[in-house]
C-alpha cells in the first residue's frame, strides 16, 4: 500500500518553532480573480525537473496539489507533506508527472 512507504511528515513553514507551528504559505501579488496553485516537489538543483516523491494532503492527486482560490492573496497549506517514492516507483511518478504536464515553471 503506497501509505505504508516512508513519509517526511507534515512540511513545517519557514517560521516554525517548537512553540508556534507555521506552515508554508504563498502570496499572489498583483492579481484579482481566480487562480490556480499547482504545487510539486522538485530538484533542488538548477536546472529545476520534477522530484519523484509525492505530496500527500488535502486538495492532492497523484502527487502534485491543486488548488483553485479565488480573491484572496495568501494561500496556506496546513496539512501538506511528503511522501517518499521507493526506488522500484521513480520512474512511473517521473512518467506521472509528465502526463499530467506538471512543469516547475
Amino acid at each position: 500500500y503506497e501509505c505504508e512507504g516512508r513519509s517526511a511528515g507534515s512540511i513545517p513553514g519557514e517560521k516554525s518553532t517548537q512553540d508556534r507551528k507555521s506552515f508554508p504559505t504563498i502570496k499572489i501579488h498583483q492579481y484579482q480573480g481566480v487562480a490556480v496553485i499547482v504545487v510539486s516537489c522538485v530538484t533542488k538543483d538548477n536546472p529545476y525537473e520534477p522530484h519523484p516523491h509525492n505530496l500527500v494532503g488535502k486538495d492532492c492527486k497523484r502527487g502534485v496539489c491543486t488548488l483553485k482560490v479565488k480573491d484572496t492573496n495568501v494561500i496556506s497549506f496546513p496539512h501538506l507533506g511528503i511522501q517518499c517514492a521507493k526506488k522500484k516507483d521513480v520512474m512511473d511518478n517521473l512518467k506521472q508527472r509528465k502526463e499530467i504536464n506538471v512543469d516547475p515553471f
